[in-house]
C-alpha cells in the first residue's frame, strides 16, 4: 500500500513538473512573475538552451522511473536533481529570487518526498533538509520583495521618491528643497518611516491632514511643528506601524540605513534648485526624536539616481 501511494504521488508530481517546465519554456507562465528574478533569468540559457528545457527533461526522467516504479533509481535520480536545485537556490539567495524557479523547486522536493515514502536513508534526509533550508530562505526573500512600499503622499509611478522621517532634521531640509520646485507636488511621492512614537504620531497627523484636502506644503509644515500628540493604540495606529514597516523593508532591500533617501530622475533633480548636501542624516533605527541625530556618522545625504 505504501509503495502504491508513493508511486502514484511521484507520477502525478513528475507529470505536473513536466507540464509546468514546458509551459514556462514557451513563456506561458509569465503571469506568475512577481519578483525581479523572473525578468533577470527569463533570457538566461545554458549552451543556448533555457533551463526550463533541462527541467522538463529531468521531470520526464523522473516520470519514467515513477511509472515503472523503479524505487531505488527514482530516489537516487530525485536526490541528484534536488542537489542540483539546491545549488540554484543558493545562487538565488546571493542574487535575485525567482518565483517560477521556486515552483519548479517545490515540485522537485515533492517528488523526492514521494520517493522517500518507501525508502528512507540518512543521507537522503540530509539532502532534503539542506534543500528545505535554502528553499525557505528563498521564499522569505520573495515575501520580502513582494511587500510594496506605502506612500503617504503621491503614487508609485512618480519620478521622485523620498524616504523620510518627520523628526529627522535633514529630511526637513530635503522636503523644503523639493517643495521649492513649483510643480513638485505632482512629481513626488513621500514614503515615511517611523523611528519612534513621535514619528508615528506625526505620520498619522500628516495623513489625516492630506486626506482632509490640505495642500502638501501646508500639511508638511504643520506636521513638522506639531507636538504633544495624544495617540491611541487603535486600528489606525497599527495600520500606520504596518505601512511604515513596508517602507523600512523597501529601504533594507536597497541596502539603505539612513534617511533622507532620494530616488529621482536626473532631469527633475538637476532643475530642482540648489543642491542639498546635509551632514545630519538619520539612521533609520535611531530613536532620537528631534534635533541632530547624534549617533550618525558623517557621510552626508545618500542619493540614488536612476534613469527614466
Amino acid at each position: 500500500m505504501k509503495r502504491l501511494k508513493g508511486s502514484s504521488l511521484a507520477v502525478v508530481l513528475s507529470a505536473a513538473g513536466l507540464c509546468f517546465c514546458l509551459l514556462s519554456a514557451f513563456r506561458m507562465t509569465d503571469v506568475l512573475c512577481i519578483t525581479q528574478g523572473c525578468s533577470v533569468y527569463e533570457d538566461f540559457s545554458v549552451f543556448g538552451i533555457s533551463p526550463y528545457w533541462f527541467g522538463a527533461a529531468a521531470f520526464l526522467m523522473l516520470l519514467c522511473f515513477a511509472v515503472a516504479w523503479r524505487g531505488r533509481y527514482l530516489t537516487m535520480v530525485a536526490a541528484l536533481f534536488l542537489m542540483l536545485d539546491s545549488v540554484f537556490l543558493a545562487t538565488q539567495i546571493l542574487f535575485w529570487p525567482c518565483m517560477k524557479c521556486l515552483i519548479v523547486a517545490v515540485l522537485f522536493g515533492a517528488v523526492m518526498a514521494a520517493a522517500m515514502i518507501q525508502e528512507k536513508k540518512t543521507w537522503m534526509k540530509w539532502v532534503m533538509a539542506i534543500w528545505f533550508v535554502l528553499f525557505f530562505v528563498d521564499m522569505a526573500a520573495v515575501a520580502k520583495e513582494s511587500i510594496s512600499p506605502w506612500p503617504v503622499y503621491g503614487y508609485d509611478a512618480a519620478p521622485v521618491h523620498l524616504y523620510f522621517s518627520p523628526t529627522c532634521p535633514s529630511c526637513r531640509g530635503m522636503i523644503d528643497a523639493l517643495l521649492a520646485k513649483t510643480d513638485a507636488p505632482t512629481q513626488i511621492a513621500l514614503y515615511p518611516i517611523s523611528k519612534n512614537s513621535e514619528d508615528t504620531g506625526k505620520i498619522m497627523f500628516l495623513e489625516k491632514q492630506l486626506k482632509n484636502g490640505m495642500a502638501l506644503k501646508e500639511a508638511m509644515a504643520l506636521c513638522m511643528q506639531v507636538k504633544d500628540l495624544n495617540m491611541t493604540y487603535n486600528m489606525a495606529y497599527w495600520r500606520t506601524i504596518l505601512n511604515t514597516f513596508k517602507n523600512l523593508s523597501a529601504l533594507s532591500r536597497m541596502g539603505v540605513t539612513h534617511v533622507p533617501f532620494l530616488v529621482a530622475g536626473t532631469s527633475f533633480w538637476s532643475n530642482a534648485g540648489k543642491p542639498v548636501s546635509l551632514q545630519d542624516d538619520c539612521p533609520v533605527f535611531s530613536k532620537n526624536a528631534s534635533g541632530l541625530c547624534e549617533d550618525t556618522k558623517p557621510g552626508g545625504l545618500k542619493e540614488l539616481f536612476k534613469s527614466k
